[in-house]
């Protein structure tokens, strides 16, 4: 049963990996990132750990080689800095 599954996984990736080369926009959107009318994205832009929440908006372009950081750990530091547990 496991290998079935690898299997299937490995089909639904090759899929998703087409779609990601042909149609940039539907991809960014399976994967959770909100995008608005007609937008294009030139290349692959890297949406991060975090897609859900990155939100591009209307009439947007994206160029190639875009990275969009989602989580840096930066929020650790300013604990450090300030003494604050809860931020």
């Amino acid at each position: 049963m496991k290998k079935i599954k690898k299997f299937f996984g490995k089909i639904k990736n090759a899929f998703w990996r087409v779609i990601y080369n042909k149609k940039p926009v539907k991809y960014a959107r399976k994967k959770g990132v909100t995008v608005g009318e007609k937008c294009t994205f030139i290349g692959h832009p890297n949406f991060g750990s975090e897609p859900y929440l990155v939100s591009v908006g209307n009439r947007t372009l994206i160029s190639f080689d875009c990275a969009f950081v989602t989580h840096d750990g930066a929020v650790s530091t300013v604990k450090a800095r300030t003494g604050k547990k809860d931020l």
